[in-house]
């Protein structure tokens, strides 16, 4: 009787058993779901700070045993940083305490569930709960200084930070046609990134500071007109706004996430 019901929600029914089981079986497909978004999270990460261009691993991965349809779905949506809500970071972090509030009743130790329910709660803790799970990366990119801005036409632009350098030792990098090539310097701690809709401005938050720069993208993909662009609110005892993520509106408006929370900038100032 409750067959065409259920055939409305879902193309596909399975019978598990008794009551409680098919909670069971959608906690474990969560489970194993979260756990290979925060490995490829970890993976492409490492494999871009290394120099390997984030399309040709995702090519790898996807011609090897590691092959994984959720990546190949998501992993796209992470290159030009849409992290349009399709499943949330709040949602999922509450089936993975389900999951693990089972795994304690039936005595089954999860270790590697546990810490990615630490990284979902450190998206939430830093203002990604509403975002799509995909945006979890962002917590691995801040502990790193590393962010990734995918193209249009392919290419792709990366900050990075080093350590020795703690007052400027930011950059932004281009990666083009399998080739890595820096296209900034001197940035204090080079956080987020983001393109204007009309894909004329390039914006990059600076950490440790009250600024955002905005650049001028040349024909090559270089950086030119640098300006210290978005003068940033922080408290009267503070020079540090926090900047980290940032993203654009469709009518220009910039909204970038700092320590007092999101701060809105229009093309000509906040």
């Amino acid at each position: 009787k409750a067959k065409p019901f259920l055939e409305a929600m879902g193309k596909k029914l399975y019978y598990c058993g008794g009551p409680g089981t098919g909670l069971h079986a959608k906690l474990t497909q969560n489970l194993v779901l979260s756990n290979i978004l925060q490995a490829f999270n970890e993976g492409i990460v490492l494999s871009t700070k290394a120099g390997v261009p984030p399309a040709l691993m995702l090519d790898i991965l996807s011609n090897s045993a590691a092959k994984s349809g959720l990546i190949e779905y998501k992993a796209p949506f992470i290159f030009r940083r849409d992290f349009t809500t399709n499943f949330s970071v709040k949602w999922m972090h509450k089936d993975i305490g389900l999951m693990l509030e089972s795994a304690a009743e039936l005595s089954v130790p999860t270790p590697l569930t546990a810490l990615t329910r630490q990284m979902f709660q450190a998206a939430i803790a830093t203002g990604h709960g509403e975002e799509d799970i995909c945006s979890t990366i962002k917590v691995l990119e801040g502990l790193t200084g590393h962010s990734i801005l995918a193209m249009p036409n392919g290419s792709l632009y990366i900050t990075d930070n080093d350590d020795k350098k703690p007052n400027n030792g930011g950059s932004v990098w281009l990666i083009k046609g399998g080739q890595k090539k820096k296209v900034d310097s001197g940035i204090k701690f080079a956080t987020g990134l983001a393109l204007r809709p009309d894909q004329w401005l390039l914006s990059v938050g600076e950490g440790h500071s009250k600024w955002a720069y905005s650049y001028q993208i040349a024909d090559d993909g270089a950086l030119i007109n640098k300006e210290r662009f978005f003068h940033l609110h922080v408290q009267d005892w503070d020079d540090d706004a926090g900047a980290e993520a940032i993203c654009y509106s469709q009518e220009g408006r910039q909204f970038l996430a700092t320590k007092s929370g999101i701060q809105i900038s229009a093309d000509d100032g906040p």
